[in-house]
């Protein structure tokens, strides 16, 4: 499943300030909503696929190597072929 909905878990100054960090002083309150989005709707499919993996290996436990190979995976699956 594709989650494509703001869930309002990160919160807004934190991505503000990885904005900054690129050198930007000025962030719009548009520019922050719209990575925070992004981010969260990414981190969403990557959980429910690292749960998918933990499920398929008989954990109920998440861990690092499913977030790792749920990244992989939907990587892959973005890269289309030319």
């Amino acid at each position: 499943m594709i989650y494509m909905r703001n869930t309002n878990e990160l919160a807004a100054a934190s991505v503000k300030r990885l904005i900054q960090l690129t050198g930007n002083q000025r962030v719009s309150a548009g520019a922050v909503n719209g990575l925070r989005e992004y981010l969260e709707n990414r981190a969403m499919n990557i959980s429910e696929t690292a749960q998918k993996l933990a499920r398929h290996a008989g954990r109920k436990t998440v861990t690092d190597l499913d977030i790792r190979m749920a990244i992989d995976e939907l990587e892959k699956k973005s890269i289309t072929p030319p």
